[in-house]
């Protein structure tokens, strides 16, 4: 079986091993997420201060209905009451990750396909239209995530934050409305390191770039961009780079121009 290594050098070859990469970024840095939130809550209890470090622990899915958020009941008890947060943005992180697992098989696909059968891929015209479809929704589908996912990250960072929530925690709520009449202190003990998620959603919409360029090479290589055949000439085609790779046969009229400049004078 013959590879078509040429492929890999045109943008239309080329950008799927980009997207290959982008793809598995994106959602390796999404699915893998994982990291903590801390509430400090200090009082003095018998004279003597004590501090509680409150966790909250931040990954995917992020679904908050099931992750629990535990507490002191009062400050400086052993005793614990639990919560669940009424926050769930698994829906959009979960489709988020299934577009970039999408996208992955079917860049190192499409790669494959190029290399070993591009034989079939530019004798049969459905081929290319095929790809420009898949390719163009896979675009749309980076659109929409990457819109979703962005408002999702900053839903996330904020209501999980320790600001956000001390307001969980009846004592912390009530001081903070009567700081006068307070001996509990509740206080952002560390806010969580987002910059995984925050790399996650700029590889989402540089997802987003590539896919819709890389629509403009497969268009290139469907019968809507190739120039259409002129009587007496054989088919052409053009590669990603609108360079002609093949070239028809010579009209009789050609033929004739050509045998006139070598015919030598005198005869």
């Amino acid at each position: 079986m013959d590879i078509n290594t040429r492929a890999v050098k045109e943008p239309r070859g080329f950008i799927r091993i980009i997207q290959f990469i982008f793809a598995i970024l994106a959602f390796a840095t999404t699915a893998g997420f994982d990291t903590q939130t801390v509430l400090d809550i200090s009082c003095k209890v018998d004279g003597k201060a004590k501090l509680d470090h409150v966790n909250y622990k931040v990954e995917y899915p992020f679904n908050f209905h099931d992750v629990p958020f535990k507490y002191p009941s009062k400050c400086g008890e052993e005793k614990s009451d639990t919560k669940y947060l009424k926050m769930d943005f698994s829906s959009t992180a979960q489709f988020f990750v299934t577009v970039g697992v999408l996208c992955l098989l079917y860049s190192l696909g499409s790669l494959v396909f190029y290399l070993f059968m591009a034989k079939y891929y530019e004798t049969n015209p459905l081929l290319p239209m095929i790809d420009l479809v898949a390719t163009a929704i896979l675009s749309i589908f980076w659109l929409a995530g990457s819109i979703a996912w962005a408002f999702r990250v900053s839903d996330v960072q904020y209501y999980t934050s320790p600001k956000q929530l001390k307001d969980e925690i009846d004592y912390c709520k009530e001081c903070f409305e009567n700081p006068q009449n307070c001996t509990v202190v509740c206080s952002i003990g560390k806010t969580g390191n987002w910059a995984s998620l925050n790399v996650s959603l700029i590889l989402g919409f540089g997802n987003l770039f590539v896919w819709a360029s890389s629509c403009w090479f497969v268009f290139k290589e469907t019968t809507l961009h190739r120039k259409p055949m002129q009587m007496g000439e054989g088919p052409q085609r053009f590669d990603s780079f609108g360079d002609q790779t093949r070239q028809g046969p010579i009209t009789q009229q050609n033929q004739f121009q050509q045998q006139q400049q070598f015919t030598p004078s005198g005869y």
